[in-house]
Formats: structure tokens, sequence, C-alpha cells
């Protein structure tokens, strides 16, 4: 099979196309994977923040029982020493 000169001419601007376009999907690729890489980066930080803050949900309910048994104490307190303030204003 022989080809013209002007076929070959074509062939070879057709080999510089798809090289540079080969060329430029290969860049959009190297691209594509850094930002890839940075999306699992910050996907991999959020996990770890939101099994950060369960776990700080998980362990603040006993800490919230302390706070609400103090503050029930602390009620009662203040209503015993109403109670015996009461005689006094009557």
């Amino acid at each position: 099979m022989a080809f013209t000169l002007a076929q070959l001419e074509a062939l070879e601007i057709c080999l510089k196309e798809a090289e540079e376009k080969a060329k430029s999907l290969s860049e959009q690729l190297a691209a594509s994977e850094g930002t890839k890489s940075k999306l699992l980066e910050q996907v991999s930080w959020l996990e770890e923040k939101l099994e950060t803050l369960n776990h700080k949900e998980d362990s603040g309910e006993p800490y919230e029982k302390m706070v609400l048994a103090k503050d029930q104490v602390c009620c009662r307190r203040k209503n015993n020493l109403s109670l015996k303030k009461l005689p006094e204003l009557i």
C-alpha cells in the first residue's frame, strides 16, 4: 500500500493533533488525581472530626448527668434554706 505525499502529510497532522490531545488529557488526569488526593484527605479529616465529636457526645452524657444532679442538689439546698426561713417570716 503506497501513500501519496498529501496522505502522509495529513497523517502527520493527525498524529501531531493526537499527541497534543494525549498530552492535554494526561495533564488533566494528573490535575484530577491531585484534586482526588486532596478530597480524600479532606474526607479523612472530616471523618476524624465526626468521630471525635461523636466520642465527645458519647462521653458527655455522664458529664451532663453530673451537672443535672449538681443542679438538683443546689435546688434542694435552696428549698431547704427557704423552708428554714419560712417560720421567721411568719
